[in-house]
């Protein structure tokens, strides 16, 4: 009887790395779907109006032979935005990764050039899934931050901002009923792609004792009201744009749920009754986006309701791979129900693609002595918001 034959544990590993797959993960896209007026232009920069709420300035009673300051366009710019590039490089695959069977293959069979078209496949998908990935990031820094940047060891700094209207003083926040972006907090704030500086200076820090941040000792003290300030937030959002779905953090959330509980406990009862009716249509539809989470509705009076909604939906950095939060702990964001979020594709900057607009271009070639192909992938967008005022963004923890 021969003799059996164990692997150890180093050539387990090797043969078991070609057979298990990495577990996936669910792709968050919900943002960006507040982004589907999608079109395309052969023009190299978009035209982008930005008009803030006009104020609302009386007539003036003067003398017959008085002069009058001249009319001027209330806070009114038109800006010239360029494209910024996107690519995904893909290469043959190595002869000794496709000259095997391939999971879920049947045993003796083997196709080489059918490995290689799989294996080119896989490829493609990923490339799309990782522009998707960029494109929910895009959509997420437009909505928080009120615009976003462009930029890496290859692609020049582009920075695109749609001009949001900031509160930057308490004094303000108090006296002003329409508030579309403030930051509560005494923590300086910047935008994830610059540690320096951000597009939006608000986000600095404006108050200097952070008493009306939505800690729990703060909610106590009574001088944080995350219920008063939702209510604030929501009728910003309507006054522009309509009834809004709302998204926290996670710490957002617990915020406003102390505060909730502890102050509104009526309310809180209210909420409840609502989640029961609601649960059966609402949460099978989200339950399959990854990291999106439905609370509760709130009662607005008048019979309106807003949703709220816990979004925790990560990405991996391209160059550390660490899992990192598309909306960072301590956001509130209402978004709109109106489309006012615009995706463009620009021209693919390559004469075998005739410079034409288009979502995407596959380049294409192969080194004849050793057969080697590569692929590029080509993607030239823009993305941007035209009435940024309707998303209201708060900073509260």
């Amino acid at each position: 009887m021969a003799a059996l034959t164990f692997l150890d544990p180093y050539q387990a590993s090797k043969i078991l790395s070609g057979v298990i797959p990495a577990n996936k993960v669910k792709r968050p896209n919900w943002l960006q779907s507040y982004f589907s007026n999608v079109s395309s232009t052969e023009k190299d920069t978009v035209n982008f109006d930005v008009e803030f709420t006009a104020k609302n300035t009386m007539g003036m009673f003067v003398l017959p032979e008085s002069d009058v300051t001249p009319i001027t366009l209330n806070e009114f710019g038109t800006k010239e935005l360029r494209f910024s590039y996107a690519k995904e490089g893909l290469n043959s695959p190595d002869y000794e990764e496709i000259n095997v069977r391939q999971l879920g293959q049947q045993f003796g069979t083997l196709d080489v050039m059918g490995n290689e078209a799989a294996n080119l496949r896989s490829k493609l998908a990923l490339s799309e899934q990782r522009f998707e990935n960029l494109f929910e990031l895009t959509a997420t820094n437009i909505l928080l931050y009120g615009g976003y940047q462009a930029a890496s060891e290859k692609h020049p700094t582009i920075r695109y901002d749609f001009g949001r209207t900031v509160i930057k003083t308490s004094a303000n926040l108090d006296a002003m009923d329409l508030v579309p972006s403030v930051n509560l907090t005494t923590t300086a704030v910047t935008a994830p792609w610059d540690s320096t500086q951000s597009i939006m200076p608000v986000l600095s820090g404006t108050y200097s004792d952070g008493r009306k941040s939505w800690s729990n000792s703060n909610i106590t003290a009574k001088t944080a009201t995350p219920i008063k300030d939702l209510v604030k937030m929501y009728e910003t959002a309507k006054f522009r744009a309509g009834t809004s779905v709302c998204l926290m953090s996670s710490d957002a959330y617990e915020g406003f749920n102390f505060d909730l509980i502890t102050n509104y406990k009526d309310s809180s009862v209210t909420t409840l009754d609502i989640i029961l009716r609601s649960q059966q249509d609402i949460l099978p539809r989200v339950k399959d986006v990854q990291g999106l989470t439905y609370k509760r509705s709130f009662p607005l009076g008048n019979g309106e309701l807003i949703d709220i909604y816990v979004y925790d939906g990560f990405y991996h950095t391209r160059s550390t791979g660490v899992a990192t939060k598309y909306v960072p702990n301590g956001f509130v964001v209402l978004i709109p129900p109106a489309d006012n979020g615009v995706k463009v594709y620009g021209r693919i900057k390559h004469p075998r693609a005739n410079y034409a607009a288009m979502p995407r271009w596959i380049n294409y070639w192969e080194e004849p002595k050793t057969g080697k192909r590569e692929w590029e992938i080509h993607t030239n967008f823009l993305m941007g918001h035209t009435d940024i005022d309707s998303v209201v963004s708060w900073k509260v923890l």
